[in-house]
């Protein structure tokens, strides 16, 4: 296939690849934010790289940080046309290769 061909579609006009790349990046930055204020306020001990609560108080306060910071990203990843599944599934697969 030549760019002329109608068939031909390169990869910055691939739809498909354009939002995994958005998921992947909300992904990211919801991982980095949250666990950035668990630093914050978790003074449990470090369970591989990442804050810990040490009691409620703190719990709470990652759960409601988390909330609010999954909110502002998932009104992004609906601006881009991506599905509340989805955004949740890139969430997960980000989890995963931490």
């Amino acid at each position: 296939m030549t760019p002329s061909s109608p068939h031909f579609q390169p990869f910055s006009n691939n739809p498909s690849l354009a939002k995994r790349k958005i998921l992947a990046a909300l992904a990211q930055e919801y991982h980095d934010t949250t666990e950035a204020y668990d630093r914050t306020v978790c003074t449990g001990e470090m369970v591989q790289g990442m804050a810990m609560p040490a009691n409620r108080q703190e719990r709470g306060l990652t759960v409601a940080h988390a909330t609010e910071v999954r909110k502002r990203l998932m009104a992004q990843a609906e601006g881009a046309g991506c599905t509340h599944r989805e955004f949740q599934e890139a969430i997960n697969n980000a989890s995963k290769e931490m």
